[in-house]
């Protein structure tokens, strides 16, 4: 039955202030399909957009944990019987404006923004040219014999023998090397090297040793098809998440110009980027020893090493959330300058970034599903005062 328009303001109320149940969200959620004008007028009242003010003001941008995992759990349970839809519903917290927003991806997209003086509720039609996230995995493995294989094309089951080491697909995807030979060694080290294009899916693949590794878009890993002597040593560029086999009497090391991190068995993640000014290398479990130059850190659970051309600085207040989002499927910034979350982007949508204007100054914190168009992650950008346009693969900014 049909609730009354006073029912529905309360939902509403409720939502932004973090007090109503995943069942009374999935119910807002529908109305809001049925009704989005009326949704739109409910927002513009002025007793609605003082709250909104009053809990951007409170955030102070940022929610507690505590507001963090029940959103998540929210959004979690509606994403299980909405995916795939166009209009699929999704909670932005605190991402590019001060406050936690519904944004309703349906005919038209609504957005409401917020200032500290004025706030209103904007309809405008999504621009026709648009960016889609990856939906295929575009990576590829150049063999040491100088054979390049193109993975998402491949059947499942045997690519490759190297020596007596198999390069197989698995069932589900996964890239995985297999000895065949029940540890017998071999002789000679030849490498492969594992490239995750821009705008390619992440990508994962299982070492000879049973190592795990994934890779994020713009990355690749150099790897031997066999670990030969008393160490096991890769090289990266771009991001990569291990979790490495424990084999105390062979390190395994992962290296990146003049940086070399020594684990025996643990998980980390790894951002090195030539385009980014510092490497980040966070460990969630285990030690790293991470030594440049003359140089040398031990690095504990939940710590981050940002490693620069002359120096190792640890952060010792790292955010998980964040490091990890990309594996997980999400954009998660903390006060990240408007270039590196655009980077971000453009190594995730293939795209090429161009800006009018100065925005040095732009910082933004928050979350938003790497599932979306690109238009739609790009929305909030007018609510602070920037715009956008998209052609061609082409990303402009403007003031």
């Amino acid at each position: 039955m049909q609730q009354s328009q006073a029912y529905y303001k309360e939902l509403l109320s409720g939502f932004i202030q973090e007090r109503i149940t995943p069942e009374e969200v999935k119910e807002l959620y529908a109305w809001i399909q049925q009704e989005p004008d009326l949704y739109a007028a409910l927002m513009n009242e002025p007793d609605m957009l003082v709250l909104l003010e009053e809990m951007a003001e409170a955030s102070s941008a940022h929610m507690q944990a505590s507001t963090d995992l029940r959103i998540r759990e929210q959004l979690l349970t509606l994403e299980t019987s909405q995916r795939g839809n166009k209009g699929i519903y999704r909670v932005i917290r605190n991402w590019w404006w001060a406050a936690a927003v519904l944004v309703i991806g349906i005919a038209v997209g609504v957005t409401i923004t917020l200032g500290r003086k004025q706030s209103a509720v904007i309809v405008e039609q999504r621009p026709t040219t648009d960016v889609t996230a990856p939906t295929a995995n575009r990576a590829t493995i150049k063999m040491a014999d100088g054979r390049t294989l193109s993975l998402d094309s491949l059947a499942k089951g045997v690519l490759a023998q190297q020596g007596d080491i198999k390069l197989v697909k698995l069932e589900d995807g996964q890239i995985a090397y297999q000895d065949a030979t029940s540890g017998k060694l071999q002789e000679h080290v030849s490498y492969n090297t594992l490239n995750n294009p821009y705008g390619s899916r992440v990508v994962d693949v299982t070492l000879s040793d049973g190592s795990r590794v994934w890779l994020n878009a713009g990355s690749s890993l150099t790897y031997p098809v066999a670990f030969v002597g008393q160490d096991r040593k890769v090289t990266v560029n771009g991001e990569a998440y291990f979790e490495v086999k424990h084999d105390a009497s062979k390190p395994f090391y992962v290296t990146k110009a003049a940086l070399d991190i020594k684990v025996l068995g643990t998980r980390f993640n790894v951002n090195a980027y030539d385009d980014e000014q510092d490497m980040k290398i966070t460990l969630l479990e285990g030690a790293v020893q991470l030594t440049q130059h003359a140089q040398s850190l031990l690095l504990k659970p939940g710590q981050q090493v940002i490693a620069g051309d002359n120096h190792l600085k640890i952060n010792d207040k790292a955010n998980l959330d964040v490091v990890m989002a990309w594996k997980n499927g999400w954009f998660n910034f903390d006060q990240v300058p408007l270039q590196e979350v655009m980077r971000q982007l453009a190594r995730w949508y293939d795209v090429e970034v161009e800006y009018q204007g100065d925005m040095a100054t732009r910082k933004f914190s928050g979350e938003i599903q790497r599932e979306l168009n690109l238009s739609e992650v790009l929305e909030g950008l007018q609510d602070i005062g920037l715009h956008f346009t998209i052609s061609a693969k082409k990303l402009r900014i403007m003031p």
